[in-house]
């Protein structure tokens, strides 16, 4: 065999290795048979056939064919199944030269273990290598938070040094191996230690990899703990290159993966989606950004849902007839087996060079003594060389562009003949109808790229509502946005990216859309009064605050269940509402409780620093249950204006916040929220309702008389609270006079408007 050949199968695995354009080596083992076929011809040898493993692979070849006829991808469905004859065919001629398979194994195990290692150390000390963004196809940094896949190709290294004895460098590299995380090498590499434990006879050896397993699974069962030491927290960020370093859930997601696997096998058991296909069974049965995945994480629940259950046989008879008709005490058949184990728990099955690496490893273990005696099988692997070389070429060429390509637009419909479920030609294809200001079929085409991928595509949503307005009217467009925010609801604020939010929020906002209630706000920053942080607070008026059993900033506790004969007020707002700054026994909600009489119970929810879509949220938690006659709304017109959900995640939280957060969302935005918050209000109470404010702009005005309606909606505009006499010195708060002054206003007012019933005392 020619060292250039040989060389090449070094270089790509190296490369692919380090992070190095994958496609390139793809290419690259498309090319390979017919290099090989080059060598064969050249050196005057006939390949070889093995029957029965040819009949098993021949069989997995026509279920990925038959796949490909209806894959969701026919670009990944054809690559995958030329990839696969390709390493098939790299198999049959390792075969045959298993003394040069054998070389190009133990080259690439020591040159990519010294590699890979030097390359990690350095990424630490240049940074212009630790800033290089890299996929999670390749073996050298890391991607995913805690884990990186050099320790799944160390642990190869682990094996074929303990083999041959050589216990030194197996101690150099032990750390790199052990801290990469990869609990897949791990689990592969203890079995496959525990197999060649069983194997050997030498007590040194057995001593050494006994302890091995225990040092291994020991590491394994303190892993969390050690996550959470502040020292190892802030080591672990400088050395796995990623700021993610959440401690790793048992299963990693891998539950959620198993559950997509079973609903995509459900939907197409015999022939599956097309081989490479699983990204599309993730975003169809996601329920999360954050489980969405490309792989199974399996190589054989990989096939299952790329060709069937059938195509899973095959590959499973495959690997049977690999693991029965080999020699167990190899050391080669030790890598084999770790590679396999290793298969059925990460996607390293998905780095080409890997999976070229398991092939050889196959064809370098595998015997077989009967064999398909033709003279033109030659003939046929060189034909079939050349055909994946022109194939594989003509893909690239066609398929391997950029949706904005000429060529891709210029031919879309073919595009999308041959790729149906491409969430981006679709969505392309929706816009070039709405140019032609065609919205039916813009619609259409809006609809498919959104259901193909709901998370990527929420700023669609809009745009749906919008033409589904106009041409199927609003009753149809709201049920849409109604399902779609409702699903959305299920899903943790933070696994959307800050982009998603926006495109959510946005919608929200521009379309008046009750449902956005429960989308556009999830609360993170609402919170409820704790009576022992209030003791501390500098507000507090020498321990005044006094908090019942409910967290209401009141003198008295209030069952339930209303008395016969009293009538209930509740009162909701904010600073002023609250009593900031005041005694609870001086706030205006407890002195019009007196003013009132024993046959009324004023209950107070309000709490400072609300916004409108807090105070509503407090409403319906605290105040609702207390069943009221009548709500007192006291409302300050700057609070139209505020935005917790904003403003209270910026530091320092302080009147620059509140400036900064108006000025972000702008005022309309912010008007937009409070009245889909007040016509929120009202639909859960019917009741009179007085709206008692120092002051109201014409903006705010409207919009109270737009959210709350007009019926049994009054308004006591008190004005003269802002008289200095009534309000502290040096803070813009209401003091004990002026607390006097409201509830005697307030009093005067309900009486005069006849709301209350007659005062008893």
């Amino acid at each position: 065999m020619t060292f250039f050949v040989s060389s090449l199968f070094v270089i790509s695995f190296i490369g692919e290795g380090l992070g190095i354009n994958r496609n390139l080596f793809l290419l690259i083992y498309f090319c390979l048979p017919t290099l090989l076929s080059i060598f064969i011809f050249f050196s005057k040898k006939k390949i070889v056939f093995p029957k029965k493993i040819t009949l098993v692979f021949t069989g997995l070849l026509i279920m990925n064919f038959i796949s490909l006829i209806n894959a969701v991808n026919k670009e990944n469905s054809l690559l995958q199944l030329l990839f696969y004859l390709s390493s098939f065919m790299i198999f049959l001629f390792f075969y045959q030269f298993k003394k040069e398979a054998r070389r190009i194994i133990n080259v690439e195990i020591i040159l990519g273990t010294i590699i890979f290692i030097l390359f990690f150390i350095s990424s630490f000390l240049l940074p212009p290598l630790r800033n290089v963004q890299m996929t999670g196809y390749q073996l050298v940094k890391t991607v995913f938070g805690l884990h990186n896949h050099l320790g799944d190709f160390l642990g190869m290294t682990i094996v074929y040094l303990l083999f041959y004895g050589n216990y030194a460098p197996v101690l150099l590299i032990s750390p790199f191996f052990v801290l990469s995380y990869s609990r897949s090498s791990y689990l592969a590499l203890i079995f496959t230690l525990s197999f060649f434990w069983l194997l050997r006879k030498d007590r040194t050896a057995k001593s050494v990899v006994l302890s091995a397993i225990f040092l291994i699974l020991l590491f394994w069962l303190v892993i969390p703990s050690l996550i959470q030491l502040p020292l190892v927290s802030k080591t672990l960020e400088a050395f796995h290159q990623t700021g993610y370093l959440a401690n790793k859930e048992l299963l990693s997601g891998r539950n959620g993966y198993l559950e997509q696997i079973k609903n995509g096998f459900l939907e197409r058991p015999f022939f599956g989606f097309g081989g490479g296909n699983f990204g599309y069974v993730s975003t169809q049965h996601v329920s999360q950004p954050s489980q969405w995945t490309e792989v199974t994480h399996n190589i054989f629940l990989e096939e299952l849902i790329g060709s069937g259950m059938f195509g899973a046989v095959f590959l499973l008879a495959f690997v049977f007839m690999i693991l029965k008709r080999s020699e167990k005490k190899s050391p080669y058949f030790l890598l084999f087996l770790y590679l396999l184990i290793n298969f059925q728990t990460d996607y390293t099955y998905k780095i080409y060079s890997v999976f070229i690496l398991f092939i050889i490893l196959s064809a370098a273990i595998y015997d077989e003594k009967t064999y398909f005696d033709k003279k033109f099988l030659t003939k046929l692997f060189f034909g079939l060389s050349i055909s994946v070389l022109i194939i594989s070429s003509l893909i690239i060429v066609f398929f391997d562009q950029s949706i904005n390509s000429k060529l891709v637009k210029n031919n879309l419909d073919l595009y999308l003949k041959l790729v149906p479920f491409d969430n981006k030609a679709v969505r392309e294809k929706g816009q070039i109808y709405e140019k032609k200001h065609d919205l039916r079929n813009s619609l259409q085409f809006y609809e498919k790229s959104y259901y193909l991928d709901r998370f990527d595509n929420l700023d669609l949503i809009s745009k749906i509502y919008q033409l589904k307005s106009k041409l199927e009217g609003k009753a149809q467009a709201k049920s849409f946005v109604d399902q779609e925010l409702n699903e959305l609801t299920k899903v943790p604020k933070d696994a959307l990216s800050k982009t998603q939010n926006k495109q959510i929020f946005d919608f929200c906002i521009d379309n008046f859309v009750l449902s956005c209630r429960n989308i556009i706000f999830r609360f993170d920053y609402f919170s409820e009064p704790d009576p022992k942080i209030y003791k501390l607070r500098q507000d507090n008026p020498q321990g005044g605050y006094h908090f019942n059993q409910d967290t209401l900033n009141d003198r008295f506790d209030y069952s339930l269940k209303k008395p016969p004969g009293i009538f209930r007020i509740v009162v909701v707002g904010s600073d002023t509402a609250f009593g900031l700054m005041v005694k609870t026994k001086d706030n205006w909600t407890e002195r019009l409780e007196d003013l009132l009489g024993r046959r009324v119970q004023v209950i107070n929810v309000a709490v400072d620093g609300y916004d409108i879509p807090y105070q509503v949220w407090r409403f319906e938690r605290r105040g609702l249950k207390y069943q009221p006659d009548l709500v007192l709304w006291y409302v300050n017109n700057d609070t139209f204006y505020q935005f917790n959900e904003v403003m209270w995640g910026k530091t320092p939280l302080d009147i620059e916040a509140f400036a900064d957060t108006r000025k972000e969302v702008g005022d309309d935005k912010l008007l937009a929220i409070d009245k889909t918050y007040l016509f929120d209000f009202r639909s859960i109470f019917s009741g009179p309702i007085v709206v008692i404010s120092p002051y109201l702009s014409g903006a705010t005005s409207k919009v109270l008389g737009q959210g709350l309606g007009t019926g049994k909606v009054y308004y006591d505009l008190i004005d003269s609270i802002s008289e200095p006499q009534y309000n502290f010195s040096k803070q813009n708060q209401v003091n004990e006079l002026g607390h006097q002054f409201i509830a005697k206003e307030v009093f005067n007012y309900l009486l005069s408007k006849k709301l209350i019933p007659t005062v008893e005392k």
